[in-house]
């Protein structure tokens, strides 16, 4: 049986999701590739809002009045199902039971986010099968010892595909890579930096050159600011008195204070990040140097800020979740809601009843007291952190790797408690299916199955 999990697998999730695949051709198509399919059409200016590679992939896959979004759906589908028989594979060669792996699989099968995800055409679409496929290579090297030419090829194909569906896809790649110079090994350290230092100078190069060939535009630069925004505008909010007229006007250069304090939503930086204006060096200079000097006199706000926009991927119980799944999973967005925002994606209305039925499915998952834990980040969370420091305790006696082969997923909780939605299972999504794969790996370096060598 363990030689066929490659074919059985895939073919098993692909059987399952049949209906749903059916029932929403040619695919969901909400606000965001919507909007990527619109700037590639000329619609609207192209910009680097979302990544440009992605852009151009559903570029190339739309003709207006067709399916043909079809084929991507269908590629997203495939691709998911092999990276999940992938870990199935690794984990019966860690000594998992057959019948636990048999589980996983199920898990990934009828877990509503993971079809909800891979029907949809979102970046994160593509982005969570080939971070599943990353790891697996990742843990091969840093756990099994696998670090022959194919893995190492499979760990840059991977990194690459994932630096380039995803803005913090070089930091998640780099950061995981640059971790495997704990490991022994000349040739793996060589390995290593090579990789790293070719991913970097891929984003280099095609930020400076291939993108601005391309038409492509700066977008805002308040996305990297989620944070800072969020803790500048609840001091405004709860000390403005003290807020000084210097620092006040260095704000004001890069956000319209009064409309920010306004819409701010201690659970979403969203709002506010939508109405930054400022893009010179010297704008964001003074607001840091503003946002730094508030810090020093209200550092429990700036805290309050950090906790209300970041609890949800923390808590163990399902209280950030919304209880209503178009909110959740996107699945009946508005832009294929309307004919004239759809750009031809409508869904068929013969099919109707199977989307209701599989939206009634997910909103069962998160309204049932137990389902819902497993939809809910911060069960992942602890269950993580148990194995960072199960890692470190075993660090002295058996090696790096058992940390080293957490580094991808600690990088994916950093960026969601740094991003802009609090408890977002959108962004947490990649973590959930490698999860079982990292604590095999940290198990069999802490009770001594692999040297680390």
């Amino acid at each position: 049986m363990d030689d066929h999990l490659g074919a059985i697998v895939p073919l098993f999730i692909f059987i399952c999701w049949i209906p749903l695949i059916v029932a929403y051709y040619p695919g969901v198509v909400g606000y965001d590739p919507n909007y990527e399919i619109r700037q590639f059409m000329g619609y609207t200016t192209f910009t680097n809002h979302h990544p440009p590679a992605h852009t151009l992939l559903l570029g190339a896959f739309y003709t207006p009045g067709s399916g043909s979004m079809f084929a991507l759906v269908l590629l997203q589908v495939l691709l998911f199902a092999c990276a999940v028989a992938r870990v199935a594979e690794l984990m019966r060669t860690f000594g998992v039971r057959f019948g636990l792996v048999a589980a996983f699989v199920v898990f990934c099968t009828v877990f509503c986010f993971f079809p909800a995800r891979e029907v949809s055409v979102y970046k994160e679409s593509l982005y969570l099968p080939f971070f599943v496929l990353f790891t697996c290579a990742f843990i091969e090297i840093a756990c099994l010892g696998k670090r022959g030419a194919r893995t190492w090829m499979e760990l840059a194909l991977f990194g690459l595909l994932l630096v380039l569906l995803r803005k913090d896809g070089i930091f998640v790649v780099v950061v995981s890579c640059l971790a495997l110079l704990f490991l022994k090994g000349r040739s793996t350290k060589t390995a290593t930096l090579a990789i790293s230092v070719g991913l970097i100078a891929t984003v280099g190069l095609t930020n400076a050159l291939a993108w601005p060939a391309l038409g492509v535009t700066s977008g805002s630069r308040g996305e990297a600011f989620s944070v800072p925004l969020q803790q500048t505008i609840r001091c405004l909010i709860y000390h403005g008195d003290d807020v000084t007229a210097e620092e006040r006007d260095a704000i004001a250069d890069v956000i319209d204070i009064d409309k920010a304090i306004e819409v701010y939503d201690p659970n979403s930086a969203d709002p506010v990040k939508a109405l930054w204006v400022g893009q010179s060096n010297g704008q964001i200079l003074r607001y840091l140097k503003a946002w730094g000097s508030m810090l020093i006199r209200h550092p429990g706000v700036y805290f309050d800020a950090f906790v209300q926009e970041s609890y949800g991927f923390f808590l163990p119980w399902p209280e950030n979740l919304c209880a209503h799944p178009r909110d959740n999973f996107q699945l009946t967005p508005r832009e294929q809601r309307e004919p004239d925002m759809a750009l031809g994606f409508l869904l068929p209305d013969d099919t109707a009843s199977i989307r209701e039925g599989f939206e009634g499915y997910c909103r069962l998952w998160v309204t049932n007291p137990a389902l819902c834990l497993l939809s809910n980040p911060g069960i992942y969370t602890w269950v993580l952190t148990f194995m960072v420091v199960f890692a470190i305790a075993g660090a002295r006696r058996r090696g790096a790797a058992g940390i080293v082969s957490l580094v991808a997923g600690l990088m994916i909780l950093v960026f969601c408690v740094l991003g802009p939605v609090n408890g977002y299972m959108r962004y947490f999504l990649p973590l959930v299916p490698v999860l079982p794969l990292m604590t095999c790996a940290v198990f069999r370096v802490g009770m001594g199955g692999q040297p680390d060598d």
